[in-house]
């Protein structure tokens, strides 16, 4: 199913009153899915040495480390959706009181020594994040 059938599959849900069609975690999973290929992330990821590096080996961040397949060298996209869903998580609940987050996961606060670890997942999020949106954009005409 495309992008665009499932935004309209969706939308057709919410109209009729059906609320959060999958889980947040699901619904990052379907869209980057549809999206981005296995390999493309593959690509983004060993491009650079010391990116591929830290998201293969690093559970710093989050339990869930990258797995670069060879020879093809993709990545599973279920990976991916677990490293920013791990991450997101771990900054959104910082702002709670934790009950939710579990001791396994302390926040990610602002100013402390995690945060200069991000570096590598911003990037990936970025990707993504760009990836995504220019899957899903149409052309806007003012004429």
């Amino acid at each position: 199913m495309s992008f665009a059938a499932s935004v309209r599959l969706l939308n057709g849900l919410q109209a009729t009153g059906v609320v959060g069609v999958g889980s947040e975690r699901q619904q990052l999973e379907a869209t980057i899915a549809d999206c981005i290929s296995e390999s493309e992330l593959g690509e983004f990821i060993a491009a650079d040495q010391s990116r591929e590096e830290f998201l293969r080996a690093s559970e710093t961040l989050a339990r869930t480390r990258l797995r670069l397949s060879q020879p093809e060298g993709s990545v599973p996209i279920a990976d991916v959706v677990a490293r920013i869903y791990e991450i997101r998580c771990r900054i959104v609940h910082a702002k709670g009181d934790g009950s939710a987050r579990g001791p396994d996961m302390p926040p990610l606060l602002p100013f402390s020594d995690e945060q200069w670890l991000l570096r590598h997942d911003l990037a990936l999020i970025d990707f993504v994040s760009a990836r995504v949106l220019g899957a899903t954009c149409t052309p806007f005409d003012i004429a």
